[in-house]
């Protein structure tokens, strides 16, 4: 899954209350996903609920692409 990795170290609030550094943006079963700094799946009780920070690791041209592909990122 590392290979599309499109942006990485964000800072993330999951639904357990924890906020978690360095994730990255990838695309996970045709919809966009969040993995910790492990490169573990952030889903269920670790589900990102809030961004607070992060960078794109992609051009504009390239964001544009994905955008249009899998629909607008709620970051």
């Amino acid at each position: 899954m590392k290979e599309s990795i499109f942006g990485d170290h964000f800072k993330v609030v999951c639904a357990d209350g924890v906020t978690r550094e360095e994730c990255s943006l990838t695309l996970h079963a045709g919809a966009y996903a969040y993995l910790d700094s492990s490169g573990e799946l952030l889903e269920g009780d670790r589900a990102v609920t809030q961004t607070l920070s992060g960078s794109f690791a992609v051009t504009a041209m390239e964001l544009a692409v994905i955008v249009s592909k899998y629909g607008p990122l709620n970051c």
